[in-house]
């Protein structure tokens, strides 16, 4: 029964680390009638290693196994962690304007950012794991968010980051790009 139990702990260890999570797990062995209690604690780099649970001749042949899992996300650095530095173009109430958008990415692939040019407002967002960053403007001044969105695909060549992106919003409507390094 222990060593079903333990190829079955190994089975769900081994599992979590397909998925990309940190795991501890405590085992809890509590021979019966008996009350000694054994406690195993594994870590995601002791995973690897065989775990092998005895019992002494004084204890009985079965026991009963409680196990406990804690899951703990593991956080990825992001591939599109940098900066990047735009020029965008874009259309209000009929004008043409241009000016400079400064964008920054950190591991967790949070992005924030400043527009400069007719308009000086900030951006914040997030860049997905495929390289998609969604944003929205904010008010630099009050922190309030505007009806400006922007959408656009970063790609990546060796260290290098570009973007092509499109924002609009109320009047306001009008296209980015730009290149910047990788710093992860």
């Amino acid at each position: 029964m222990v060593k079903i139990c333990s190829l079955f702990l190994a089975f769900i260890v081994l599992l979590a680390l397909l998925i990309g999570c940190s795991r501890t797990t405590t085992v809890i062995v509590t021979p019966s009638p008996v009350t000694t209690t054994v406690i195993k604690t594994i870590s995601p780099s002791q995973a690897a290693s065989t775990t092998t649970f005895t019992q002494s001749s004084a204890q009985p042949a079965t026991a009963t196994v409680t196990v406990t899992t804690t899951m703990t996300p593991t956080l990825t650095t992001s591939l599109y962690q940098g900066s990047l530095n735009c020029t965008w173009t874009g259309q209000a109430n009929g004008q043409t304007y241009n000016g400079t958008i400064l964008l920054t990415i950190d591991a967790n692939g949070d992005v924030k950012g400043s527009v400069v040019g007719a308009v000086a407002d900030s951006v914040v967002g997030n860049v997905d794991l495929v390289g998609n960053l969604i944003a929205i403007g904010v008010d630099s001044v009050s922190g309030t968010p505007l009806a400006t969105s922007y959408g656009a695909k970063i790609t990546i060549s060796g260290n290098t980051m570009s973007v092509q992106g499109n924002f609009a919003g109320g009047s306001t409507s009008g296209t980015f790009s730009g290149t910047g390094t990788v710093t992860r």
